[in-house]
Formats: C-alpha cells, sequence, structure tokens
C-alpha cells in the first residue's frame, strides 16, 4: 500500500542534503496530514560502518548538488561543536546553534557556533586570528584556526572562554 514504508529501522541515522526536502515535508504534514501519508521520498541510505575517515563527508560534498557546502558545516557535525551544544543546555540552560540556517537565540539565550567563533578570535592572544574576522571569516572554520579557537577535544578553550549568551558579533551587546 502506498505510504505506509519499507519498515527499516535507522539507528543514529541523519538527513544529508535534504533539509529542504524535510522542511516541506513537515510543513505538508502540518496542512494535510491524510494526503501527505501518500506522498512518497526518494531516500538513499548509506551505511558508514567500516568505512574510512572522511567517507562520510565525501559523500556529501559529492552528491550535494543544490547549495555550497562550506568548512564551517563540516564543523558542525565535530564532536567538540556536539558537546558544546550540550554544554549550553545542561550547565547553562542555553542554546547554542551549531546548524547554518537555523535561526540563533533570542538575545540573552544563546549563541550560535559562528558567534562563538567570533569572540574566541577576536578575544584571542594571537591578533592575526581578530585580523581574519574582517578579512576572511570563513577562514576561522580552517583545520589549524579552528583546532586554536575550539580547541582538540570538547572542553578546549571555550570551556574557560565562553562566549556570553546576549552578546553579539565581537562582544558587542545584542540588546537594545
Amino acid at each position: 500500500m502506498p505510504g505506509t514504508g519499507a519498515g527499516f529501522v535507522l539507528e543514529g541515522a541523519s538527513v544529508v542534503n535534504g533539509a529542504q526536502t524535510v522542511s516541506a515535508m513537515h510543513r505538508a504534514m502540518q496542512r494535510n496530514p491524510v494526503s501527505t501519508a501518500l506522498g512518497r521520498v526518494l531516500v538513499r541510505i548509506i551505511s558508514l560502518e567500516d568505512c574510512p575517515h572522511g567517507f562520510g563527508d565525501q559523500v556529501t560534498v559529492s552528491t550535494n548538488t543544490q547549495n555550497p557546502i562550506e568548512e564551517r558545516d563540516f564543523k558542525s557535525r565535530d564532536p567538540i561543536q556536539i558537546g558544546l551544544r550540550d554544554d549550553f543546555a545542561l550547565s547553562l540552560d542555553r542554546t547554542y546553534v551549531i546548524k547554518r540556517g537555523e535561526p540563533d537565540p533570542d538575545p540573552g539565550s544563546g549563541c550560535s557556533m559562528t558567534e562563538a567563533a567570533v569572540v574566541l578570535a577576536a578575544t584571542h592572544r594571537s591578533a592575526e586570528l581578530g585580523a581574519l574576522i574582517k578579512r576572511d571569516e570563513a577562514q576561522l572554520w580552517e583545520k589549524e584556526n579552528y583546532r586554536e579557537l575550539f580547541g582538540k577535544s570538547p572542553g578546549g578553550p571555550l570551556g574557560a572562554h565562553r562566549a556570553r549568551p546576549g552578546t553579539g558579533r565581537h562582544g558587542t551587546s545584542r540588546r537594545g
């Protein structure tokens, strides 16, 4: 019967290159769940079990036909960023947005990964990292710069040098 699904059970699955489709499906389900239940979506399931390191990222880049992928997008899947998101929620009762395209938190309730990188670069002992904010912010996500800002493991420099929720770019207040 159409719309009943194939019966797969996936654990630890993530949507790659399908955010627009998922969003459209969600809106359609809200408007008309009965009709939408009969819809079909083509999916590709790729197991990364026993694959070489970086294979998932290669698949993402190779199969993306709609939106440019930035280095920052890969960092959103880094355990450091996931740990920070969890720390913000559990320890600070704040939001830490790691995915590009998600709305930034309201002032005073958290910050984005990009805001954190900018604050860390602006206050870093190396003036070169601070200069990147104006010259080419995308370079903050390059491997060496990223490691210098966020460390090599969860709880790196941001643990002792957290970007304060409620501050905007370059540490200025977003309020009023």
